[in-house]
Protein backbone atom coordinates (compact mmCIF):
# COMPACT_ATOMS: atom_id res chain seq x y z
CA UNK A 1 0.00 0.00 0.00
CA UNK A 2 2.51 2.46 1.17
CA UNK A 3 4.57 1.57 -1.64
CA UNK A 4 1.84 1.78 -4.20
CA UNK A 5 0.91 5.40 -2.72
CA UNK A 6 4.33 6.74 -3.47
CA UNK A 7 4.41 5.85 -6.64
CA UNK A 8 0.88 7.14 -7.51
CA UNK A 9 2.50 10.41 -5.73
CA UNK A 10 5.59 10.17 -8.60
CA UNK A 11 2.71 9.08 -11.30
CA UNK A 12 0.66 12.37 -10.11
CA UNK A 13 3.58 14.68 -10.19
CA UNK A 14 4.80 13.70 -13.52
CA UNK A 15 1.32 14.47 -15.13
CA UNK A 16 1.39 17.75 -13.40
CA UNK A 17 4.85 18.70 -15.03
CA UNK A 18 2.87 17.97 -18.68
CA UNK A 19 0.16 19.76 -17.99
CA UNK A 20 2.46 22.82 -17.21
CA UNK A 21 4.36 22.44 -20.35
CA UNK A 22 1.59 22.40 -22.05
CA UNK A 23 0.56 25.08 -21.00
CA UNK A 24 3.04 26.98 -20.97
CA UNK A 25 3.85 25.94 -25.02
CA UNK A 26 0.09 27.30 -25.70
CA UNK A 27 0.68 30.42 -23.51
CA UNK A 28 3.83 30.73 -25.70
CA UNK A 29 2.30 30.32 -28.86
CA UNK A 30 -0.68 32.74 -28.20
CA UNK A 31 2.28 35.56 -27.12
CA UNK A 32 3.87 34.69 -30.40
CA UNK A 33 1.16 35.16 -32.98
CA UNK A 34 0.37 38.53 -30.72
CA UNK A 35 3.89 39.63 -31.50
CA UNK A 36 4.08 38.62 -35.15
CA UNK A 37 0.09 40.21 -35.70
CA UNK A 38 2.06 43.70 -34.16
CA UNK A 39 5.19 43.39 -35.34
CA UNK A 40 6.66 42.77 -39.22
CA UNK A 41 10.22 43.41 -39.16
CA UNK A 42 11.80 39.73 -39.26
CA UNK A 43 14.84 40.66 -37.59
CA UNK A 44 12.38 41.92 -34.30
CA UNK A 45 10.47 38.43 -35.06
CA UNK A 46 13.81 36.02 -34.88
CA UNK A 47 14.85 38.30 -31.29
CA UNK A 48 11.60 36.97 -30.00
CA UNK A 49 11.79 33.69 -31.51
CA UNK A 50 15.22 33.31 -29.60
CA UNK A 51 14.05 34.62 -26.14
CA UNK A 52 10.67 32.08 -26.62
CA UNK A 53 13.48 29.05 -27.01
CA UNK A 54 15.69 30.76 -24.12
CA UNK A 55 12.64 30.96 -22.05
CA UNK A 56 11.62 26.79 -23.18
CA UNK A 57 14.99 25.65 -22.55
CA UNK A 58 15.20 27.29 -19.04
CA UNK A 59 11.20 26.43 -18.03
CA UNK A 60 12.44 22.55 -18.83
CA UNK A 61 15.73 22.83 -17.25
CA UNK A 62 13.75 23.91 -14.09
CA UNK A 63 11.04 21.09 -14.51
CA UNK A 64 13.79 18.36 -14.94
CA UNK A 65 15.60 19.56 -11.57
CA UNK A 66 12.17 19.40 -9.65
CA UNK A 67 11.69 16.28 -11.05
CA UNK A 68 14.68 15.18 -9.71
CA UNK A 69 14.53 16.31 -6.56
CA UNK A 70 10.65 15.21 -6.03
CA UNK A 71 11.83 11.75 -7.00
CA UNK A 72 14.61 11.64 -4.16
CA UNK A 73 11.82 12.72 -1.52
CA UNK A 74 9.70 9.53 -3.16
CA UNK A 75 13.14 7.35 -2.94
CA UNK A 76 13.40 8.11 0.36
CA UNK A 77 9.64 7.58 1.09
CA UNK A 78 10.22 3.91 -0.57
CA UNK A 79 12.86 3.12 1.74
CA UNK A 80 10.84 4.13 4.69
CA UNK A 81 8.07 1.65 3.10
CA UNK A 82 10.15 -0.75 3.61
CA UNK A 83 10.66 -0.90 7.11
CA UNK A 84 7.07 -1.08 7.96
CA UNK A 85 5.76 -4.24 9.00
CA UNK A 86 4.17 -5.94 6.28
CA UNK A 87 1.37 -7.37 8.67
Amino acid sequence: MCLQRAADLLSAFQARQAQARRRFLALQARNKAAFFAAHSSAAARRVYVAKQAQNLFIFTGTQKKALHDFFAVVQVLKAFCLTLPTS
